[in-house]
């Protein structure tokens, strides 16, 4: 019977106590039967629940393991890329080919970054309205070959491409 069941039995037992038709040995046995079963029942329940906070506990436990080690390999994964690259491009090899991968060093897309500079050394025709450098600007203007005096164009950086 499950704990549904049970109550529903429990709640006709109690329509049967009222009811004097009834033999009280027979309330009784009832009473004692469906009180160890709902008893049972509980204690099914509660250990099912302790061994479900339990394992929620080691999960828990677990994915702050996996975390650290998702962030370990990450890192890994970097300077085993930034070592190819360096070792490529020290060899002056743009490409490498072996039997198992087409391995190739190759300059990032998008814009040139900007190097790194403070916002207080930046002049004002390069500043939008809320005075955030206007990187955009300086890009274009770096690019167009104008000098300034706060900041110069970088190379872009380098990937690694694995197919």
């Amino acid at each position: 019977m499950n704990l549904y069941e049970l109550k529903n039995e429990m709640i006709r037992l109690e329509s049967m106590i009222t009811d004097d038709s009834v033999d009280e040995e027979m309330i009784k046995d009832t009473l004692e039967s469906l009180n160890y079963a709902f008893e049972e029942k509980v204690d099914n329940y509660s250990r099912l629940i302790k061994q479900l906070e339990d394992d929620s506990m080691a999960l828990e436990n677990r994915i702050d393991e996996i975390q650290a080690k998702y962030k370990r390999t990450q890192n890994i994964i970097k300077h085993l890329k930034d070592n190819l690259i360096n070792s490529m491009t020290e060899l002056d090899k743009k490409e490498v080919k072996t039997e198992l991968f087409t391995i190739k060093v190759q300059n990032n897309g998008g814009k040139n970054p900007v190097e790194p500079y403070k916002d207080e050394d930046v002049t004002s025709e390069y500043l939008k309205q809320v005075w955030i450098p206007d990187k955009d600007k300086i890009r274009a203007d770096l690019e167009a070959g104008k000098q300034l005096t706060f900041t110069r164009l970088l190379e872009r950086g380098k990937h690694l491409s694995i197919k």
